[in-house]
This record gives C-alpha cells, structure tokens and sequence, in this order.
C-alpha cells in the first residue's frame, strides 16, 4: 500500500509523508525520565535525543555570560555584545510586607539616575551643588530653569531685600520699610504707634557716650513749625541732669553730678516775661547781665483782721476779705481789700492788725511806713502800717489832729460803712 507498510514484527508502519502536519502529540513520544532535556548532543542532524545535561553549544553561550547555582548569578557585568552596558548595574530591591510599584521611564521616557543632576520638571534641582553652604535657594532664570543660590548668607540682623525683578534678592540691613536697627533712617519712617519700652522703667532713651542732640515735642495744636517745643543741650564740661518732676510737682534742677547745685540762666533781653512757676527754693535766676532774681511766688491769700491787747473789743466782720501777694527775691508785694457787711461793726481798743502772707525776715526794720487808707462811715484817712520782725501780721496807726501816730483799733471800724484799702511791700 503506498505509504503504508506492514512487518510481522513491529506491525503496520506509516511513512511521515503519510501524516498530517501536528499529528503526532507529545504523549504519543516514548517516556522520558524526570528532569530529562529532549535536545541532540551527537554532531550533526538527526533524530531528537533524551539528554540530561545542557547541550554543549548552548551550555557554551551561557558559560559566557556566568552560570545561576542555587539561585544566585555568578557571572561576570553583562557585555554590550550580549545587550548589557558592560559598565554597571540597576539594582531594585522590594519591601518584605508591601508592594511598591515604581513606573519607569517617565513621559518623556527619561529614566534618572545618579550620573547627571535631575532637572526643574523631573522634581530636582538642576544643579549637581550649590557653592554656597547653609544658602538661600532661588527659582532660576526661566520656569524650568535650574534653582539658584543668593549670593552669601548675610549677617546676624540684616534681612533678605528684594532688589527687583531679573535680580536675585540679598541680605542687606534691615530698614527699607521701617526702622533700622541702627535707627539711621529714623527722618524717613513715619511712626504711627506710642514708642513704649518692653519693660517699664527699663531702658532710657540714649546713652552717656551715645546722647541724642536736640528733642522736639508738639504744642497742643499739633501744628509742625509753628507750635512746638525744643529741648537742646549747650556745650558742658560734664552730664547735667534735669529731674522732672517730682511726687509734688518740684522741678529739680542739677548742676552736675557731683554737687547736685546749679542755675537756671534766662538769656531774654531786654525783658523776661514769664507765668507763674510757683514755689521754688534754694536756687536762682540768672539774668542777662549777670543779676540774679531769686525765689518768684505768687498767690492769694485770707488778711485775717484781729484786734490785740485793750478792752471791749469786738472785730469787724467784712463781706470782701481778700488779699494778693507776689514775691521776688527777699521782698514781697502785698495788696489787701476789706470792705464792710452793713452789720458786725468793730469796737474796743484793742489795736486793729491783719495777716500777712509770709513770715517777716528776722532782720526786717520795726517803723510806721504809709500802707494806704481806711474809711469809716463819711470819714477817709491815710493809714500807716508796722510789721515787726519773724511776725505774721502787721499793726496800724493813724495821725492825730497834732499829726501823731496813734493806735488804730476796732473803733474806727464801727460804721456799716467801711473800707480798708492796703498795698505795700516788706522783706522776708
């Protein structure tokens, strides 16, 4: 039969000729034993051989390469003929307890590594170092430009100050915007809050050897230039300190620093005119030309009338009881007015004397002087006054008909109608 044949020993045979393509199946093959290679050592074609090692052309490209024992490769950096680089290797190692997924290459199929600074748009920097340590990092020159680093770091208390754009900022001294540490731009910063210190009472405002020059403060108005107050020191051989003021208003003044004497110098020429500057003692006014004004003090006072010594005596009440005083230096000037109450009228013989504001001096000369004048009903007559020494009041007398001095007393203030007018000076 053509393509068949039949032999008493093996049966019926089929020439390959007579078989279709894939037939034949694996299980339709001899067995073979475990861990068995079907391959072909002898040289040259033939039929398929049950092999149990590596064929040696193949087991020859591998030996190349290096060999896997256990599980570990032993061979040498894969060469560029056989599709490595033949320079290095990639080594990805895993968790132990979770997945990590790492997605290579990028967008645009660049792969980073070690070798070459990662750029703005792949996370980096673009730089491989920066030069300067501890700097301040900068965004470069164009949006995916390479970072870039400020020139220095700067000193303790400057601050990093832009310098506008296309240049990089610096570390320059603080007070483009406010004050300076330095306070050096003071006269371009406006202050818009109080000046207080952190503590109170903690800090003074200059130094011994680093003292402010001249300090202005505005008049109530507020009006600059034209209602204001200026503080300025004159040329000194040493500190003078000014004590302001203290718990009951008293303005020390102090020469210098070791005495604690001095002077107040007014330079006003020709005139001084000044208000009141009440109580002041144990110091003096110096005025141009050398004089010296001391202890000015002005105020009112009560001119309490009483009558001393003789009989029957009853004083005199008076509706307007009032008195003025200005001292300057050792004399004070006294003005005193009383006038009747249409009731109340004096008598006896005690003699009619009144305060006065201050204490006479211990030296102050005992005479009649002329005071003023004094009415009593349709009557008006000059009046003379004494003041004795270290007294508090002073005495009066009137001219009799042979134009002697005699005791003023309550009985001449016995009309309803009656003044006493006094102005005169003593010493104290």
């Amino acid at each position: 039969m053509g393509g068949y044949a039949y032999n008493e020993n093996v049966g019926l045979t089929v020439a390959t000729s007579e078989l279709e393509a894939n037939a034949v199946t694996l299980a339709k093959i001899a067995d073979v034993a475990t861990g068995s290679l079907l391959g072909r050592n002898t040289a040259g074609t033939g039929d398929p051989e049950v092999l149990t090692t590596i064929p040696s052309a193949v087991q020859d490209n591998i030996t190349r390469l290096g060999t896997i024992a256990a599980g570990v490769w032993n061979g040498t950096i894969v060469g560029s003929a056989y599709g490595g680089t033949a320079n290095g290797f990639t080594k990805f190692s895993g968790p132990a307890t979770a997945e990590k997924t790492f997605t290579l290459p990028n967008a645009t199929a660049t792969v980073l590594t070690d070798n070459a600074a990662v750029t703005v748009g792949q996370g980096g920097t673009g730089v491989a170092t920066f030069g300067t340590t501890y700097g301040v990092l900068c965004a470069g020159t164009t949006a995916t430009g390479a970072l870039q680093v400020i020139a220095g770091i700067g000193t303790s208390g400057q601050v990093l100050t832009s310098n506008g754009a296309g240049t990089l900022p610096t570390f320059q001294a603080a007070g483009a915007s406010g004050a300076n540490t330095a306070l050096s731009n003071l006269a371009s910063v406006a202050v818009n809050v109080d000046l207080t210190p952190g503590t109170a009472g903690g800090v003074d405002v200059g130094a011994l050897v680093l003292p402010f020059k001249d300090l202005y403060i505005a008049g109530s108005s507020g009006t600059p230039g034209t209602n204001n107050f200026r503080f300025t020191g004159a040329s000194t051989s040493g500190t003078r300190t000014i004590t302001m003021p203290d718990a009951s208003g008293t303005l020390t003044l102090q020469g210098n620093t070791v005495t604690g004497t001095g002077d107040v110098v007014l330079s006003l020429s020709p005139s001084l005119t000044a208000p009141s500057i009440g109580a002041a003692t144990a110091t003096s006014i110096v005025l141009s030309g050398g004089s010296t004004l001391q202890t000015y003090i002005e105020g009112t006072f009560t001119p309490t009338v009483t009558l001393v010594g003789g009989a029957g005596n009853t004083i005199p009440v008076y509706t307007t009881n009032t008195g003025r005083y200005t001292r300057i230096g050792n004399q004070v000037f006294v003005d005193i007015y009383l006038t009747g109450d249409g009731g109340d009228e004096g008598a006896g013989t005690g003699v009619f004397t009144v305060a006065i504001p201050i204490t006479s001096s211990p030296s102050h000369p005992t005479s009649y002087f002329p005071v003023g004048h004094f009415a009593n009903g349709t009557a008006e007559d000059p009046i003379w006054g004494q003041i004795v020494s270290n007294t508090t009041v002073i005495d009066f007398a009137l001219e009799d008909v042979l134009n002697n001095l005699v005791a003023m007393t309550g009985a001449e203030q016995n009309s309803t109608t009656r003044t006493v007018r006094l102005k005169f000076t003593y010493e104290v």
